[in-house]
């Protein structure tokens, strides 16, 4: 296999290498892992006593090695490197005509079965037969166990530097770990170390990441190595279940409830590309002993209990730091894996080094004063000796947070820090600060805010900020700082102290009155009970929690709704959080209409000249409407689309009859000026909103008016209606047009829906349809397939009627996911009106199926199939001459 290619990799290479080196029939000198001036394809060079070289190449698989893969991977080795030997390691499942191979063009074939625990235990049969060469024989399992496991991590450490080991150093240092691990054995007989370097015993990589983990959040009083044997029903054997640590502590968000921690830990290299068989594995264990706890009474079945499974999951490879590991591996998490009464959480590098980060930076503040956490006040702990709590124990709740609120006080001095995950912008800014107020009361004597990316040319947004929420008392109390960048690999070589949760010597400031402000929805960051009344609306269901919950790496069986937002009002939220989880309810909103607006320019100008040669007033745009926007209008270039600008805000209005938390509504708004030819700019007006439209036009007619006095456009722009058809059939055709997506990228298959119409009284009406005519009926056809309707294929049926609305539902195709698009073609409606007249426009809805709604960022797709829509608007046009 090909270097640096993570721990399996790594581990193979060590596990054959000690294999090799411990037999009594192989007189070598040198070996080295991964040599720096080989070929690429050499992952062992053998040196021995008569001068020969042999080189190795080591290839796995899960899945099946054929013969040809093999021939080809043994040309290249021998083609590209010297040597008097050649060899060639399959570790897998191999084909019948490769298993029989022993030697291919002078290649030596060895075939090895991808099970390391049969390696492993091959190794220390060598490593049995080594010592006892070498007259120290009668070494317990456990020793060579521990003395194999240290030796395959030095070999693979070395692979990393291309270092070479000699047979001399090699006996040496089997013999001197020996001896020294029989002296901290006899001393005593359950410590815990791997490696075993330097004369020194220690824990392993993973221990000591783990272990310095717990102390930074505060679960020091951990027990370790809970382990239990279970019969396996699939097997009909026994199996062991494991988990590393286990910790108790009286829960910090609930009144009168205990947190029942088991924290499984693993650690790579270099993540893997398959997880299944660990993760099953951790749920298994976890499942088993918190069983067993149940059953031992270690958990009472008379208290209030909350049972947190936690599989912290890091990879020290510098490319894996801000992987969102826990999502890629979400549908391991199954329901009918998961305990009913149980939460399960997934700690990756990147949810690990944010609580990392930000308990380092607190660490650096004021660093006399201990750090502790904040612990905000909800429903669910109201009893008085919780009100005000904070102390040294991260609840656990809280570690896959991406937002977490520290204090230090001390010396009559309260500062509260607050840590953000997400990349700093203007409007969490403010959202942040309300947060603050709201979790302290105002109470501290300073607010500090972080981000991972601050930098100080934002300073003047920060005045502003502080400024918005016109209260005197917040001037120079709020400071906005970088958080440093610490990860695990950085506590790994730490010796981390307990922190004690000293009682505070600062007393309530109780001269200092209580910080209010305005709450005003779209500054706010909700938590606790304020979520409540959003969660618990019909348009939110228990699947969309989940949902929302597994993106977070927070996995649940339970289906219950009030359970799941209970869970929810115990978090804290990052901005950006929130707005994903607006997001995936807003997809099933009503769908937002789209209106076309042809624009000619009278020069080959881009959109962007255009819009820098311009400066349009928009201050009286909301004049005289009961409604405001959540932005200022400032149109921006999309990054994604060439010569395009956007302005998107929400237009905001209130309802006083309901609650603070969701007396607001935002109905979304959309323009879009786009270039689609030398001298056509297509500009778009999304939105439902009734004042939406009105402040759509006046924002449009600003600029219409500016680009006309700089010259830069033509006077007449064109936008669609029913009556700018030379007939009923040629409205037909064109609305019927939109079936063909030849020229499409991301539609594959197309579906008739509905079509709405009447019959056009001015035209001779077939018999058939005269009884229709006279009662002034509009016709809706609805159902599947209609393109093959006889009626619509005929002209003579186009002739009579005045068709306004056809409904379309696309099969579309991203990046593997297959889903259906509904598109609605209409003229506004036209048909209500006297006489018959409306805009063209478009709806669009997006239908989330299971794998839609699993996605990230769903918005991102709603975007790409707009563009389609948008683009088949524009052929459609041009076919009928309207551009």
């Amino acid at each position: 296999m090909g270097g640096q290619h993570g721990i399996r990799g790594y581990l193979l290479q060590a596990i054959v290498t000690v294999l090799e080196s411990l037999s009594k029939k192989a007189e070598w000198k040198n070996v080295t892992l991964e040599p720096s001036d080989e070929s690429e394809k050499v992952d062992v060079l053998w040196e021995y006593n008569d001068g020969t070289k042999k080189v190795v190449q080591i290839k796995s698989s899960q899945n099946t090695i054929n013969y040809s893969a093999a021939n080809s991977w043994a040309e290249e080795l021998k083609e590209q490197t010297s040597a008097d030997c050649f060899e060639l390691i399959c570790i897998g499942h191999v084909d019948t005509k490769l298993n029989k191979a022993k030697d291919i063009n002078g290649v030596k074939i060895t075939v090895k079965p991808l099970d390391f625990e049969s390696l492993q235990n091959n190794s220390i049969v060598k490593l049995d037969e080594f010592y006892e060469r070498s007259g120290r024989s009668k070494i317990s399992s456990t020793i060579k166990e521990v003395l194999l496991n240290s030796l395959n991590y030095k070999l693979s450490k070395e692979s990393i530097f291309g270092k070479t080991i000699s047979a001399e150093e090699f006996d040496t240092i089997l013999l001197t770990w020996l001896s020294e691990i029989e002296s901290h054995v006899s001393k005593n007989p359950f410590i815990k170390f791997m490696p075993f370097e330097d004369g020194q015993a220690e824990l392993s990589l993973n221990q000591k990441i783990t272990t310095n983990f717990l102390k930074l959040i505060g679960w020091s009083n951990y027990t370790d190595n809970h382990i239990i044997t279970f019969y396996d029903q699939k097997t009909l054997s026994d199996k062991i279940a494991t988990v590393d640590y286990y910790i108790a502590q009286e829960s910090k968000l609930k009144d009168n409830t205990t947190d029942h921690i088991f924290f499984n830990s693993i650690q790579d290299f270099k993540y893997p590309e398959t997880t299944k068989t660990e993760i099953l594995n951790f749920l298994t264990s976890t499942n088993q002993v918190t069983e067993e706890f149940k059953r031992n009474r270690k958990i009472s079945p008379t208290n209030n209990n909350n049972i947190f499974n936690i599989l912290f999951w890091i990879s020290t490879e510098n490319t894996d730091l801000n992987m969102d590991f826990a999502d890629v591996n979400r549908d391991y998490f199954r329901n009918e894996r998961l305990q009913l009464d149980q939460q399960y959480y997934f700690v990756d590098n990147a949810r690990a080094n944010f609580i990392i980060s930000s308990i380092a930076t607190a660490k650096n503040y004021r660093p006399e004063q201990v750090v502790k956490f904040i612990y905000p006040i909800t429903e669910s702990n109201l009893s008085y000796n919780k009100i005000g709590k904070r102390g040294i124990q991260l609840p656990p709740e809280y570690i896959n947070t991406n937002i977490l609120p520290i204090i230090k006080e001390g010396d009559g001095k309260i500062s509260v820090l607050l840590f953000c995950a997400d990349a700093y912008e203007y409007e969490s800014l403010k959202k942040i600060i309300w947060l603050l107020i709201v979790l302290t009361s105002g109470m501290a004597n300073e607010y500090i805010i972080y981000f991972p990316d601050f930098d100080d040319r934002y300073k003047g947004e920060v005045i502003e900020a502080v400024n918005s929420f016109e209260n005197a008392d917040l001037i120079g109390k709020i400071k906005v700082y970088k958080s440093l960048q610490v990860d695990t690999q950085n506590i790994s070589q730490m010796d981390i102290d307990v922190a004690k949760d000293l009682a505070s010597d600062v007393k309530a400031i109780e001269e200092n009155k209580e910080i209010r402000i305005n709450p005003i929805f779209r500054e706010q960051l909700p938590y606790g009970d304020l979520l409540k009344p959003i969660l618990n609306t019909d348009r939110v269901s228990a699947q969309d929690l989940k949902i929302f919950l597994s993106l977070r790496g927070i996995f649940v069986k339970n289906a219950d709704k009030k359970q799941l937002i209970d869970l929810m009002s115990n978090l804290l939220f990052s901005p950006l959080e929130l707005i994903n989880f607006i997001n995936l309810i807003n997809v099933k909103e009503k769908p937002v209409t789209s209106t076309p607006i042809i624009i000619t320019l009278n020069s080959n100008d881009s959109v962007k000249t255009l819009f820098n040669s311009i400066k349009p007033d928009f201050s009286r745009i909301t004049e005289g409407l009961q409604a405001k926007l959540d932005n200022s209008v400032e149109f921006n270039e999309d990054p994604s689309v060439p010569d395009m600008f956007v302005y998107t805000a929400y237009v905001e209005k209130k309802d006083i009859t309901k609650h603070v938390a969701i007396n607001t509504t935002w109905e979304p708004i959309k323009i879009s000026y786009k270039k689609i030819d030398d001298h056509i700019v297509v500009n778009t007006v999304e939105t439902n909103s009734r004042d939406g439209k009105v402040i759509a036009r006046r924002i449009v007619e600003s600029i219409k008016a500016e680009l006309i006095e700089k010259n830069h456009i033509k006077e007449d722009t064109v936008q669609l209606t029913f009556n700018d058809f030379s007939s009923n059939r040629e409205r037909v055709n064109f609305l019927l047009s939109f079936i063909n997506i030849d020229h499409a990228n991301l539609f594959i298959d197309q579906d008739i829906k509905g079509l709405k119409f009447i019959f056009d009284e001015t035209q001779e009406i077939p018999d058939l349809y005269k009884d229709k005519t006279e009662k002034d009926l509009i016709i809706l056809f609805r159902g599947k397939n209609l393109v093959g309707l006889r009626e619509i294929s005929e002209d003579n049926f186009k002739d009579v009627i005045l068709l306004e609305e056809i409904s379309i539902t696309y099969k579309f195709e991203v990046k593997g996911i297959v889903g259906f698009y509904n598109v609605k073609y209409n003229f506004s409606e036209a048909l209500k009106f006297k006489p018959i007249q409306g805009d063209f426009r478009s709806q669009s809805y997006l239908h989330t199926n299971h794998r839609i709604k699993q996605l990230r960022n769903i918005s991102t797709l709603e975007k790409q199939l707009t563009q389609e829509v948008e683009s088949l608007k524009v052929e459609k046009l041009r076919k009928f001459g309207k551009i």
